[in-house]
């Protein structure tokens, strides 16, 4: 009887630690190629450099003190600004205005066991902004 007990014991050891190291390499893969010329793409204009230039509407989401500033682009798309404390006073009163940003794109990848609930979030590290 001890024997047996052993046997389910290392069987149910074993499938979990195959589940666990299978999803761990779900969760780190990623190598596609989903956004690999990004700034190619044809929501932004971009250079060898890394540098882009984005147009949209100037918005905030999110509730105070973590709210962000986004920048909505005519496909529908949000880029948020990497801003400090200090500029966002600067930002608040251009919401809601159509706003054209030179900045730096940074793409961070959110993947989960799940893959329904994966996704991209687009960042712009500002350089300037211009309010039309």
């Amino acid at each position: 009887m001890n024997k047996n007990k052993f046997l389910k014991i290392t069987l149910i050891f074993l499938l979990c630690a195959a589940l666990i190291i299978f999803t761990a390499a779900r969760t780190n893969n990623i190598n596609d190629n989903k956004y690999s010329s990004i700034e190619n793409s044809s929501n932004i204009d971009g250079g060898s450099s890394g540098e882009v230039e984005l147009s949209g509407r100037l918005r905030i989401i999110g509730n105070e003190p973590f709210s962000e500033f986004v920048v909505t682009h005519e496909d529908k798309t949000d880029y948020y600004i990497k801003v400090d404390k200090s500029e966002k006073t600067s930002l608040y009163p251009l919401q809601g205005k159509k706003v054209t940003v030179f900045g730096y794109l940074k793409v961070e990848r959110n993947r989960y066991p799940n893959p329904a609930y994966d996704h991209d979030k687009h960042y712009i590290i500002i350089k300037r902004l211009e309010a039309k």
